[in-house]
């Protein structure tokens, strides 16, 4: 059997970090192949693996920060879809959350910061208002209406819209900057304050 054979009758898995791909019956021989490598990476500049790499990040470098400004957009794919023939209330929060990591990379409160200042973002409390719906191949963007970050809390506040301008949802979330060595909440550093309006 060809390698390409023993390619196409593998299978994937995945630790977190890394996807794996067995290669043949046996699984002798495993290639390791970094997400962040094969995936589109943040258009921010982190090396962070996408959790869930489905929106177009349209967020530019430039600091502060400005509200309101687009973060992200996307189109409804059938996998989001449920019986009542509209996207299911878990992909508004899956959209919501991967445009919220956009910011956090943007400000480099992301992955770097966990890794590096061994600091993170925790979510504590989100909220969403359904306003309409949204159906299979319809487009949307999802805008940073708000964000402020007063000592230790940070809060996101993002609103979804259709092609025609409506509202679909609005998220608004509040995260605490954890020190991920003593698990205890500490103050975002001037640094960041900076780096919003």
């Amino acid at each position: 059997m060809s390698l390409i054979n023993n390619l196409c009758w593998g299978s994937t898995c995945s630790n977190g970090s890394q996807t794996f791909l067995r290669i043949g019956s046996g699984a002798k021989t495993i290639l390791s192949i970094y997400l962040y490598n094969m995936l589109n990476s943040y258009k921010v500049g982190s090396i962070k693996a996408n959790i869930f790499n489905n929106l177009d990040c349209k967020l530019t470098s430039r600091l502060p920060l400005k509200t309101p400004t687009l973060v992200s957009e996307g189109k409804v794919i059938e996998e989001w879809i449920d019986y009542n023939n509209h996207m299911n209330m878990a992909y508004y929060i899956q959209c919501f959350e991967e445009s919220s990591d956009y910011i956090l990379e943007m400000l480099k409160i992301g992955y770097l910061y966990s890794t590096e200042e061994k600091k993170g973002v925790f979510v504590i409390k989100c909220n969403i208002n359904y306003r309409n719906e949204i159906k299979l191949n319809e487009t949307f963007s999802i805008t940073l209406n708000d964000i402020k970050i007063y000592g230790k809390k940070l809060t996101i506040d993002l609103v979804m819209k259709d092609s025609n301008n409506k509202i679909i949802a609005e998220y608004n979330i509040l995260n605490l900057n954890v020190d991920l060595i003593t698990k205890k909440t500490c103050n975002f550093d001037n640094k960041i304050l900076e780096k919003i309006n």
